[in-house]
């Protein structure tokens, strides 16, 4: 093997269509050509930082969907309690509570948590001997137990000075509307974090990994590029967020999970980079395979949103049929054509 490491000449400048064309095979083609690794150094690390960018907000885009598609869950299962008369109008008006419904009411009582609204003095307080966690409404007081085991009492009365309003009215609206508020607020978070940790945290984790790696790689290859090392690092976090994503759906997943598949996959990848080094034909990339795995992502990106019951096994076949499909299609690729022979 050579000491050094590939010629990276640097490709022609190309247009919008063709760097388009690009980042979309980005998406597929890292999990099966190590033709695009080889041509990606050759474009630098910009185009594989910008697909890494793309691809970590459009998972957090997702993600947040899927967040908000469960709090509409929520959203209908609270209308639906308040409609069929489990959960009752309440009101609070000078300090005192009323309540439309036969007492004492359990809303909840399950897992050592209790949830209850009781005007009538019968239920006073939670009993710790049975409860760990808990709410009680009563006429003049809200009782809160906590995990830690605090107990505390809360005047009705107060609670008009937190909210700015005498009467309060629990209903169906009023609390609809709280719970858009709160999960509108949560959701723009969850975006802005999600997009954060797959954007730039993500970059960083893999310049990081990248330093380990290339110190590694140094070992055995002199002279060798940082930046291909990071190139190939990026482009390698594609496969391998796809593998951690399959993998959680059958239950396995540990700590470093998505390192060690990193590793595993950057390893193979600079094992095929370097493989090819000197050598000056190779068969072509072929751009258009990505549309081969595109079904797949769509599946994955709709079972992301809407936790389809069966979604992991709609995933998982819809996985192997992609495999088989880019495995059959790899018998039929054209071979490089052959490097063309000194004269004596």
């Amino acid at each position: 093997m050579n000491t050094s490491s590939p010629d990276l000449q640097p490709i022609e400048r190309e247009g919008c269509l063709n760097t388009f064309q690009w980042l979309f095979a980005g998406l597929v083609l890292p999990c099966i050509s190590g033709g695009y690794y080889r041509r990606g150094i050759q474009r630098g690390s910009f185009p594989a930082a910008l697909l890494i960018i793309i691809l970590g907000l459009f998972t957090a885009g997702l993600g947040t969907l899927g967040f908000i598609q469960g709090m509409l869950t929520i959203t209908e299962e609270i209308r639906g309690a308040f409609l069929t008369g489990k959960i009752p109008e309440i009101v609070i008006q000078g300090g005192i509570a009323r309540v439309n419904a036969p007492q004492p009411l359990v809303l909840l009582n399950q897992d050592g948590m209790i949830a209850a609204v009781d005007t009538t003095g019968a239920v006073s307080y939670i009993d710790q001997r049975y409860y760990s966690r808990g709410v009680l409404l009563t006429r003049t007081e809200l009782h809160l137990l906590g995990n830690s085991g605090e107990y505390q009492r809360l005047p009705l009365s107060e609670l008009h000075t937190v909210f700015s309003a005498n009467p309060i009215l629990l209903n169906a609206q009023t609390v609809l509307n709280a719970w858009n508020q709160v999960s509108a607020i949560l959701s723009l978070v969850l975006l802005v974090g999600m997009g954060l940790v797959n954007t730039l945290v993500r970059l960083a984790y893999v310049a990081l990994l990248g330093l380990l790696v290339w110190g590694a790689v140094s070992l055995l290859l002199a002279k060798t590029n940082f930046g291909l090392i990071y190139t190939v690092g990026l482009y390698a976090s594609v496969p391998a967020m796809y593998l951690n994503y399959l993998l959680g759906l059958v239950r396995v997943n540990f700590l470093f999970l998505h390192t060690l598949l990193l590793l595993v996959i950057w390893s193979v990848a600079l094992v095929l980079v370097f493989k090819n080094q000197g050598k000056h034909s190779e068969a072509p990339l072929r751009l258009w395979r990505a549309w081969i795995g595109l079904p797949l992502l769509v599946v994955m990106a709709l079972n992301i949103v809407f936790q389809w019951p069966q979604g992991g096994t709609i995933v998982w076949v819809a996985a192997v049929l992609t495999l088989a499909a880019l495995i059959t299609d790899a018998f039929f690729a054209p071979s490089p054509e052959p490097e063309p022979v000194p004269e004596p």
